[in-house]
């Protein structure tokens, strides 16, 4: 009895035809199909087909990256949160995982919000901080406050 190798399981990523669709597809073109009638028969892409074709490798290689940790909706919910409200975007991240309960650290969230193209308002208006300079470079005399203003 023939040992027939085990099928591929469901698909998680819906772009990359699974190892089956290749062995059909392959199997079509050695039967003489046309990359159109291919196509047609297994809605697949041309790209797909070619490159299967060409390749003629059965077994895909695995997608490259990593799963997000955080779901599009919690992200959703997260922007969402942040533009409610004028004070929810000086917090600082951490307090948001708090917040949320989210388990993820703050590279993350800062990430998943960055792919999406959110950025955290910076505070435009801070106040000037007086800085403390010493009066000599031997460090005797008393401190003074630098100028405010620019120039020399």
């Amino acid at each position: 009895m023939p040992k027939v190798p085990p099928s591929t399981p469901p698909r998680q990523n819906a772009d990359r035809p699974t190892r089956d669709d290749r062995l059909r597809i392959i199997t079509l073109r050695d039967a003489g199909h046309s990359y159109q009638q291919i196509i047609d028969h297994l809605d697949v892409s041309y790209n797909q087909v070619q490159f299967t074709c060409m390749n003629r490798k059965l077994t895909p290689r695995k997608a490259r990256g990593k799963l997000s940790k955080l779901s599009d909706e919690k992200v959703d919910e997260i922007i969402a949160w942040y533009t409610a409200s004028e004070g929810n975007h000086s917090l600082p991240y951490r307090r948001v995982i708090q917040e949320f309960g989210l388990g993820v650290s703050e590279d993350v969230l800062v990430r998943a919000l960055r792919r999406r193209e959110f950025w955290r308002r910076k505070a435009l208006d801070k106040a000037e901080q007086t800085v403390q300079v010493r009066g000599t470079s031997s460090g005797s005399g008393p401190a003074r406050e630098a100028p405010s203003g620019t120039g020399t």
